[in-house]
């Protein structure tokens, strides 16, 4: 019962794995309009912001698709609960850092952000990326920030369900 088939592409899955499928939710997020906001923007130039801030890599924007994709396939879904919404976070997509980080008040980069972070991941609208570290991350799992997807409700079924559902893709129909 892993095994899903996408009801808009036709792409299959496995749901164990897979909330939903990768190609249209990579699709989706690079059909956003705002996807990458200017602070995080690596072409927006040097500036100094009064607070922290990553910007993702020349690297990580002209491969976005690429990196999207990867992402899709690998990261995994986490409710924010400070934040009450949906991300998508994926630890070094395709195998690089995504970003840098920028202290308060500096214009340069002081580290490398091994962590892709797609925040309200599942609007078409507002999802927004980012860089991250991922010992932050995992710090705020721990500390129960970040609660992961849960497995659908249905009995014998171990597949995850869709952000903010009951039901995983295959028996949400």
């Amino acid at each position: 019962m892993s095994e899903i088939a996408c009801s808009a592409c036709g792409q299959s899955f496995e749901g164990h794995q897979l909330a939903c499928c990768p190609g249209c939710l990579a699709a989706g997020w690079l059909a956003t309009e705002r996807l990458i906001r200017d602070k995080h923007d690596p072409s927006a130039g040097p500036t100094r912001l009064d607070s922290y801030r990553s910007i993702l890599t020349p690297r990580t924007k002209a491969e976005l698709d690429k990196v999207l994709l990867y992402a899709a396939q690998h990261g995994r879904w986490y409710r924010d609960l400070d934040y009450g919404m949906w991300v998508h976070v994926t630890r070094d997509p395709l195998g690089r850092a995504p970003g840098v980080g920028i202290p308060a008040g500096r214009e340069t980069a002081e580290h490398a952000l091994d962590c892709l972070f797609i925040a309200e991941a599942d609007s078409a609208l507002e999802a927004h990326i980012f860089a991250a570290d991922w010992q932050r991350h995992e710090a705020q799992i721990r500390a129960e920030v970040f609660v992961p997807l849960g497995e659908c409700e249905r009995l014998h079924c171990r597949n995850l369900s869709d952000p903010g559902d009951t039901c995983c893709a295959a028996h949400a129909r």
